[in-house]
Formats: structure tokens, C-alpha cells, sequence
């Protein structure tokens, strides 16, 4: 992960060169985009897309995209499973996952990351999957880990800019834990852990922007009155993420304002009302990867840059798969740092 974070300073650095004033004007949502596209390669595959050190997109994030939007028409419009020109599975994803399995097996090379713990319990007779159940799963986890984490780092990127004072105290916590980051401090996950600002300001982040409009389901056993709702048994509910976290009610007045301090050690948080992971035992998966890759992705980048907000940025969002902003873009200016 440290050598994807340094991709991202080394192609900053390349883009600042060009500028006639030692900065850039970059577009910080698309970079932090195939950053985490390429972080999740290397988690799920054991390889780099190369996607931010190049600049080029690859197929396998798109082909991703495009069955999740066939998979969403499948399920609104169940005529489709009748069209047999209509696929369900881009044929790209498929075949790469496939790839993928038959490399690591004839390989017999062994690597720590997600690919090759579902290889693994194929040995498990009680949790043995087929190579087309793995594909299934290498997809869920590809997906839900890089448009989640690159969404949230970018809505609090944004954050930051438009509030210069959490930006300058976030900055002098990096300044201080990290003096000398290309040499005796280099900036490691064990250290930026501990730092209770940049917690807060991710955290605030998260609480300000979840990654989908709508949260956890539940149906009563039996029915249930909730307030002035009468609920008959089986009636699906759907909990609210955006109404919960930006509730005056738990939040108090600012609550739709960027506060990191809310969040600082001793404050006490509405813990029934932030779910940035869901909640109850079968939360996030991924919760620790994705906290590394934030942490490492926001420290990396203030240590070594400063950023500034440019006017007439479209901060619209939509949902489709998670929420992002309308047009997948947002130019901030950057200026390397003197360290």
C-alpha cells in the first residue's frame, strides 16, 4: 500500500513540473479513484493496475461497473433473463477472475490477499467453493472496496478545502508526527492510527457523506408500532443514513457543518446514529482496509501538498451503486510542500 501511496506524491510531483508556478491544477476525485482501484487490485489479485502512476484507466474496473448495472436491471426488470443477447456478467470480468485462478494455481505461487484465501478453501470440504463462486465473490469484494473508500477520502479532500482552518490543524498534526517523512519519520498506518485528529476528520467525513443514501432493513417478527406508525409483521424497513448522521437532534445545531472536533477524545458521539460501516456483527467486512487506506491515502497527501479549493466545482451527487458526485470529477489545486 505505501508503494501505491508514493505513486500518488510521484505523479503530483510530475504534474506540479509542468505548471509555471511549481503547482497544478488536478482533478483529485478521478487520482483518488484509481488509487483505490489499484490499492483493491493488489488486496484481491495481488497485482497493480497501474492506474494512477500511468493515468489510464483499465477494463477490469468498468466491466465491474457494467455487470452491477446489469445486475440492477435484472432485478427491475425480470423479462431480461428471457434475451439471451443480454448478459448479466460482462465477459471481460469473467474471463480475467478466471485468468486469474488458473495463473495462481499453475504458478504455484502463493500470495496474502483475497484471491488466494477463496483458492484455499476450495481444500475445506465444509466451505469449498467452485471457481465461479469465487469469481462472484472477488467481484463483491473489488467493488465494495474501492468505489466506497475513494468516494469517502474525496467527499472529506473536499471537506478540507472548503474549511482552511481544519485543514491547517490537520496539517500541523502531520507536520509534528511526521518531521522528516522521506527519512527518519517516514509516514506509517501504526502511527497515523494514534493521530486523533485525522481520525476526526475522517470520521466527520464519513458522518457528512455515506456511501449510500439508504442504510440497514429489518422486518418485525410481529407487529410493531414505531411512533406514529403502525407496522404490520414482514413490513420492510429501511433505516435512513443521511437523516441519522446529520440529525440536529443527536448532532446538535452544526450538525450539517464540517466539525471534526466532534469527534476528538473525550467528546461523546451518538453511537445509534453513525453507522460509516453499518452496524451489529455483520458490518463491513473491509472496515480496517478501508481505515489503513484512508489514513494513509489523507496523510500522505497534506505531508507532502498543499491543496487549495477552486470556484465553480459541481459538488451535485447522485446514487447509483454508492453515492458519488454527478459529473466524477473535482480540480483542486496542489503545490508541493518544502519538507
Amino acid at each position: 500500500m505505501q508503494t501505491l501511496e508514493e505513486a500518488l506524491v510521484q505523479r503530483l510531483h510530475r504534474e506540479c513540473k509542468k505548471g509555471v508556478d511549481g503547482s497544478a491544477v488536478v482533478d483529485i476525485w478521478d487520482l483518488i479513484s484509481k488509487l483505490a482501484v489499484d490499492m483493491i487490485g493488489e488486496a484481491c489479485f495481488g497485482v497493480s493496475f497501474r492506474m494512477v502512476e500511468t493515468g489510464n484507466d483499465h477494463p477490469l474496473p468498468n466491466s465491474i461497473a457494467k455487470s452491477l448495472v446489469s445486475a440492477a436491471l435484472f432485478n427491475s426488470l425480470p423479462i431480461l433473463h428471457y434475451i439471451p443477447f443480454f448478459k448479466r456478467i460482462d465477459p471481460y470480468l469473467a474471463n480475467f477472475v478466471l485468468g486469474a485462478i488458473n495463473e495462481r494455481r499453475t504458478s504455484g505461487v502463493r500470495r496474502y490477499d483475497i484471491l488466494q484465501l477463496l483458492l484455499d478453501m476450495q481444500q475445506n470440504e465444509d466451505f469449498a467453493l467452485t471457481d465461479e463462486e469465487i469469481r462472484k465473490e472477488s467481484m463483491i469484494f473489488f467493488a465494495a472496496g474501492s468505489e466506497t473508500t475513494g468516494n469517502t477520502t474525496s467527499f472529506t479532500v473536499i471537506d478540507l478545502v472548503h474549511n482552511p482552518a481544519c485543514l491547517a490543524k490537520l496539517r500541523q498534526e502531520l507536520d509534528d508526527t511526521f518531521p522528516d517523512p522521506m527519512g527518519t519519520t517516514p509516514i506509517t498506518h501504526d502511527a497515523c492510527k494514534a493521530l486523533p485528529y485525522l481520525n476526526a476528520v475522517l470520521n466527520e467525513g464519513m458522518r457528512l457523506h455515506p456511501v449510500t443514501l439508504t442504510g440497514v432493513t429489518r422486518e418485525p417478527d410481529d407487529d410493531f408500532v414505531l411512533g406514529p406508525y403502525a407496522l404490520p409483521k414482514g413490513t420492510i424497513v429501511v433505516s435512513d443514513f443521511p437523516r441519522a448522521q446529520t440529525n440536529t437532534k443527536y448532532w446538535g445545531e452544526d450538525a450539517k457543518q464540517f466539525n471534526p472536533d466532534r469527534f476528538l477524545p473525550g467528546k461523546e458521539q451518538p453511537t445509534d446514529a453513525f453507522y460509516p460501516f453499518s452496524g451489529g456483527t455483520r458490518n463491513c467486512i473491509g472496515k480496517n482496509f478501508a481505515w489503513m487506506e484512508m489514513r494513509l491515502t489523507l496523510a500522505h497527501l497534506l505531508r507532502r501538498f498543499d491543496i487549495e479549493f477552486i470556484p465553480g466545482q459541481n459538488e451535485s451527487i447522485v446514487q447509483f451503486i454508492t453515492v458519488r458526485l454527478v459529473e466524477n470529477k473535482y480540480n483542486i489545486r496542489v503545490r508541493p510542500r518544502t519538507l
